[in-house]
């Protein structure tokens, strides 16, 4: 005789991944926090060595004056301009995965009675917050355009930086 998994254990069998996975995101997004914090103090260091290296105010002119200067102003002046691609894209992917597995949740419904409730309740989820992604990831697409941050393929802005 084959055992059979209850509503509980079935429902736990699906909460502990998906705290594994939380927790790894958790992680990751920590360690990118981590990562950037160290390359921005790494820059902050090596700008104000050079800054120090100059005794007086007119040398530190020439060298501001100079390509070098130019280029040294330039990098700690600037800050990275985000991607809007990037993450219109990640979201899309994000909602077609979550869309996706409250689909195959609402499939596997039917054929695991004891697991019926649980199954439609990940599901549902799943596919409300996979279709908040895809809505998220269209209106950040729309918003992108009309302030130009990214243009259609094939538009005259294309043709014009060709």
């Amino acid at each position: 005789m084959q055992p059979t998994l209850r509503g509980e254990e079935i429902v736990m069998l699906m909460v502990m991944p998906t705290f594994i996975l939380v927790c790894a995101w958790g992680l990751r997004l920590l360690l990118n926090f981590i990562q950037q914090r160290r390359a921005t103090r790494y820059q902050y260091d090596i700008q104000s060595k050079l800054l120090e290296k100059f005794g007086t105010a007119p040398e530190l002119l020439d060298y501001l004056k100079s390509d070098a200067g130019v280029r040294f102003l330039e990098t700690s002046m600037s800050e990275p301009r985000p991607n809007p691609q990037t993450r219109i894209l990640g979201s899309m992917q994000n909602g077609i995965v979550l869309t996706a597995l409250g689909v195959g949740f609402m499939v596997l419904r039917p054929l695991m009675p004891a697991a019926s409730e649980p199954f439609a309740v990940f599901g549902v989820l799943s596919v409300c917050v996979g279709t908040g992604f895809l809505a998220s990831s269209w209106m950040a697409s729309n918003i992108a355009r009309r302030w130009g941050l990214i243009t259609r393929p094939g538009s005259e802005s294309d043709t014009l930086n060709a």
